[in-house]
Protein backbone atom coordinates (compact mmCIF):
# COMPACT_ATOMS: atom_id res chain seq x y z
CA UNK A 1 0.00 0.00 0.00
CA UNK A 2 1.71 3.31 -1.06
CA UNK A 3 1.52 6.88 0.98
CA UNK A 4 -1.00 8.11 -1.91
CA UNK A 5 -3.53 4.93 -1.11
CA UNK A 6 -3.12 5.60 2.79
CA UNK A 7 -3.61 9.26 1.98
CA UNK A 8 -6.37 8.61 -0.13
CA UNK A 9 -8.51 6.22 2.62
CA UNK A 10 -7.94 8.19 5.59
CA UNK A 11 -8.83 11.41 3.69
CA UNK A 12 -12.05 9.28 3.13
CA UNK A 13 -12.82 8.32 6.40
CA UNK A 14 -11.52 10.98 8.45
CA UNK A 15 -12.46 14.16 6.73
CA UNK A 16 -9.71 16.23 7.60
CA UNK A 17 -9.21 19.74 7.33
CA UNK A 18 -6.73 19.75 5.41
CA UNK A 19 -4.12 17.35 3.71
CA UNK A 20 -0.41 17.09 3.33
CA UNK A 21 1.21 14.44 1.50
CA UNK A 22 5.13 15.25 2.12
CA UNK A 23 6.97 14.19 -1.26
CA UNK A 24 4.64 16.94 -2.78
CA UNK A 25 7.17 19.23 -0.70
CA UNK A 26 10.09 17.46 -2.05
CA UNK A 27 13.10 19.09 -3.82
CA UNK A 28 12.74 18.38 -7.56
CA UNK A 29 14.34 15.30 -8.74
CA UNK A 30 17.26 17.02 -10.42
CA UNK A 31 18.10 19.28 -7.20
CA UNK A 32 17.85 15.51 -5.40
CA UNK A 33 19.82 13.43 -8.38
CA UNK A 34 22.51 16.60 -7.95
CA UNK A 35 22.55 16.03 -4.18
CA UNK A 36 23.32 12.23 -4.51
CA UNK A 37 26.00 12.21 -6.82
CA UNK A 38 28.85 12.74 -4.65
CA UNK A 39 27.43 8.88 -3.07
CA UNK A 40 26.29 7.05 -5.63
CA UNK A 41 28.57 7.66 -8.45
CA UNK A 42 28.39 6.06 -11.70
CA UNK A 43 29.69 2.22 -10.73
CA UNK A 44 26.68 -0.36 -10.62
CA UNK A 45 27.13 -2.03 -7.49
CA UNK A 46 29.44 0.40 -5.18
CA UNK A 47 28.95 3.84 -3.28
CA UNK A 48 29.31 5.78 -0.53
CA UNK A 49 27.83 5.70 2.77
CA UNK A 50 26.80 9.11 4.09
CA UNK A 51 24.79 11.87 6.08
CA UNK A 52 21.97 12.14 3.72
CA UNK A 53 18.72 12.58 5.95
CA UNK A 54 14.63 12.43 4.72
CA UNK A 55 15.50 16.22 6.01
CA UNK A 56 17.48 16.99 3.18
CA UNK A 57 15.13 15.69 0.69
CA UNK A 58 12.35 18.25 1.45
CA UNK A 59 12.39 22.02 -0.16
CA UNK A 60 13.15 24.36 3.00
CA UNK A 61 10.62 27.31 1.59
CA UNK A 62 8.17 24.95 1.24
CA UNK A 63 8.58 22.87 4.10
CA UNK A 64 8.42 26.45 6.13
CA UNK A 65 5.38 27.68 4.47
CA UNK A 66 3.82 24.08 5.26
CA UNK A 67 4.70 24.03 8.62
CA UNK A 68 2.84 27.92 8.82
CA UNK A 69 0.37 26.78 7.57
CA UNK A 70 -0.13 23.85 10.08
CA UNK A 71 0.36 26.21 13.13
CA UNK A 72 -2.54 28.42 12.55
CA UNK A 73 -4.77 26.00 12.46
CA UNK A 74 -6.41 25.38 16.19
CA UNK A 75 -8.85 22.24 16.91
CA UNK A 76 -8.99 20.98 13.46
CA UNK A 77 -8.10 17.39 11.71
CA UNK A 78 -4.72 17.99 9.57
CA UNK A 79 -3.90 14.42 8.43
CA UNK A 80 0.14 14.68 7.04
CA UNK A 81 1.38 11.27 5.17
CA UNK A 82 4.35 10.25 3.55
CA UNK A 83 8.14 9.54 4.19
CA UNK A 84 9.32 12.12 6.90
CA UNK A 85 5.94 13.68 7.70
CA UNK A 86 6.72 13.77 11.44
CA UNK A 87 9.36 16.89 10.29
CA UNK A 88 5.42 18.81 9.22
CA UNK A 89 4.67 19.34 12.04
CA UNK A 90 7.31 18.09 15.55
CA UNK A 91 4.40 18.40 18.12
CA UNK A 92 1.82 16.38 16.58
CA UNK A 93 -1.50 14.55 18.08
CA UNK A 94 -0.38 11.18 16.53
CA UNK A 95 2.49 9.87 15.17
CA UNK A 96 2.13 6.82 13.02
CA UNK A 97 4.79 4.74 11.68
CA UNK A 98 4.59 2.75 8.85
CA UNK A 99 6.60 -0.45 8.23
CA UNK A 100 7.90 -2.45 5.19
CA UNK A 101 10.40 -5.23 5.42
CA UNK A 102 13.58 -4.19 3.08
CA UNK A 103 12.69 -7.52 1.32
CA UNK A 104 9.72 -7.27 0.32
CA UNK A 105 10.83 -3.24 -0.92
CA UNK A 106 12.69 -4.97 -3.48
CA UNK A 107 10.20 -7.13 -4.32
CA UNK A 108 8.03 -4.36 -5.12
CA UNK A 109 11.32 -3.06 -7.32
CA UNK A 110 11.40 -6.23 -8.81
CA UNK A 111 7.94 -5.89 -10.26
CA UNK A 112 8.62 -1.77 -10.98
CA UNK A 113 5.90 -0.94 -8.73
CA UNK A 114 7.92 1.05 -7.22
CA UNK A 115 10.84 3.58 -7.04
CA UNK A 116 13.28 5.48 -5.00
CA UNK A 117 12.86 8.11 -2.37
CA UNK A 118 12.56 11.57 -4.42
CA UNK A 119 12.44 9.98 -7.83
CA UNK A 120 10.33 8.86 -10.26
CA UNK A 121 12.58 5.57 -11.58
CA UNK A 122 9.99 2.84 -12.14
CA UNK A 123 11.72 1.41 -15.06
CA UNK A 124 15.22 1.24 -13.74
CA UNK A 125 16.79 -2.00 -13.01
CA UNK A 126 16.20 -3.71 -9.93
CA UNK A 127 20.09 -3.73 -9.11
CA UNK A 128 20.21 -0.14 -9.61
CA UNK A 129 17.09 0.82 -7.46
CA UNK A 130 18.50 -1.53 -4.78
CA UNK A 131 21.51 0.31 -4.90
CA UNK A 132 20.10 3.44 -4.56
CA UNK A 133 18.09 2.09 -1.80
CA UNK A 134 21.10 0.42 0.41
CA UNK A 135 23.01 3.42 0.51
CA UNK A 136 20.48 6.23 0.77
CA UNK A 137 16.97 5.43 0.99
CA UNK A 138 17.04 2.96 4.08
CA UNK A 139 19.62 4.72 5.95
CA UNK A 140 17.72 7.89 5.70
CA UNK A 141 15.03 6.62 6.89
CA UNK A 142 16.72 4.61 9.88
CA UNK A 143 17.85 8.07 10.97
CA UNK A 144 14.53 9.56 11.22
CA UNK A 145 13.18 6.31 12.71
CA UNK A 146 15.70 6.33 15.69
CA UNK A 147 14.66 9.99 15.96
CA UNK A 148 10.99 9.18 16.61
CA UNK A 149 11.08 5.83 18.26
CA UNK A 150 10.06 6.83 21.40
CA UNK A 151 7.29 9.23 20.30
CA UNK A 152 5.73 6.71 17.80
CA UNK A 153 2.30 6.07 19.11
CA UNK A 154 1.42 3.28 16.57
CA UNK A 155 3.28 1.18 14.22
CA UNK A 156 1.30 -0.11 10.85
CA UNK A 157 2.78 -3.29 9.60
CA UNK A 158 2.31 -3.03 5.85
CA UNK A 159 4.23 -6.20 4.58
CA UNK A 160 0.75 -7.75 3.72
CA UNK A 161 -1.35 -5.35 1.57
CA UNK A 162 -4.23 -7.17 2.11
CA UNK A 163 -4.09 -7.01 5.80
CA UNK A 164 -2.28 -4.34 7.03
CA UNK A 165 -1.50 -4.76 10.72
CA UNK A 166 -1.38 -2.18 13.86
CA UNK A 167 0.12 -2.27 17.12
CA UNK A 168 0.50 0.40 19.57
CA UNK A 169 3.85 2.23 20.11
CA UNK A 170 4.25 0.76 23.76
CA UNK A 171 3.81 -2.50 22.88
CA UNK A 172 6.25 -2.41 19.84
CA UNK A 173 8.74 -1.05 22.10
CA UNK A 174 8.47 -3.42 24.51
CA UNK A 175 8.63 -6.31 22.06
CA UNK A 176 11.80 -4.78 20.70
CA UNK A 177 12.92 -4.65 24.50
CA UNK A 178 12.38 -8.27 24.72
CA UNK A 179 13.84 -9.27 21.86
CA UNK A 180 17.13 -7.20 22.42
CA UNK A 181 17.56 -9.52 26.13
CA UNK A 182 17.06 -12.90 24.82
CA UNK A 183 18.18 -15.57 21.78
CA UNK A 184 16.53 -14.50 18.47
CA UNK A 185 16.72 -15.24 14.78
CA UNK A 186 15.93 -12.82 12.30
CA UNK A 187 13.49 -13.86 9.01
CA UNK A 188 16.13 -15.21 6.49
CA UNK A 189 15.33 -14.59 2.85
CA UNK A 190 16.27 -16.68 -0.26
CA UNK A 191 16.78 -15.92 -4.14
CA UNK A 192 17.46 -17.30 -7.53
CA UNK A 193 21.27 -16.56 -8.97
CA UNK A 194 22.69 -18.60 -11.87
CA UNK A 195 24.96 -20.96 -10.32
CA UNK A 196 22.52 -21.58 -7.81
CA UNK A 197 20.85 -25.26 -7.44
CA UNK A 198 18.30 -27.12 -6.14
CA UNK A 199 19.32 -27.85 -2.49
CA UNK A 200 17.80 -25.34 -0.58
CA UNK A 201 14.05 -25.49 -2.14
CA UNK A 202 14.22 -29.07 -1.15
CA UNK A 203 15.49 -28.81 2.58
CA UNK A 204 13.64 -25.36 3.24
CA UNK A 205 10.29 -26.23 1.31
CA UNK A 206 11.00 -22.93 -0.94
CA UNK A 207 8.53 -21.65 -3.83
CA UNK A 208 9.33 -23.10 -6.72
CA UNK A 209 11.79 -21.18 -8.73
CA UNK A 210 15.05 -22.01 -10.64
CA UNK A 211 18.29 -22.46 -9.06
CA UNK A 212 18.08 -20.90 -5.52
CA UNK A 213 21.81 -19.11 -4.97
CA UNK A 214 21.28 -17.11 -2.31
CA UNK A 215 20.20 -17.53 1.63
CA UNK A 216 20.47 -13.81 3.19
CA UNK A 217 19.99 -14.18 7.58
CA UNK A 218 21.09 -12.51 9.82
CA UNK A 219 21.63 -9.11 7.67
CA UNK A 220 21.09 -6.21 9.85
CA UNK A 221 20.31 -4.29 6.67
CA UNK A 222 17.73 -6.32 5.35
CA UNK A 223 16.72 -9.02 7.27
CA UNK A 224 12.89 -8.49 9.00
CA UNK A 225 12.05 -9.47 12.87
CA UNK A 226 8.28 -11.64 13.29
CA UNK A 227 7.16 -10.22 16.64
CA UNK A 228 3.97 -11.96 18.34
CA UNK A 229 1.40 -11.02 19.94
CA UNK A 230 -1.32 -13.29 20.94
CA UNK A 231 -2.53 -14.56 17.21
CA UNK A 232 -1.31 -12.16 15.68
CA UNK A 233 2.44 -11.57 13.82
CA UNK A 234 3.80 -8.32 12.91
CA UNK A 235 7.07 -7.89 10.28
CA UNK A 236 9.34 -4.86 11.65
Amino acid sequence: MSASEICERATRSLKPSLVFKSDDLFRSEREIEQMLKPYLGDDPVFGRLNPIEIADFFDAEMLDESRRKIAQVQNELILIVGPGASLLSPKNDLLIHAEISRWNLQQLHRQNLIGNLGISNLQDSPGKKYKRAFFVDWRSADRLKVQNFSSIDYLLDLNDAILPRMISGDDYRRALNVVANRPFRVVPFFDPGPWGGQWMKRTFNLPDKINYAWCFDCVPEENSLLLGFGDQVVEV
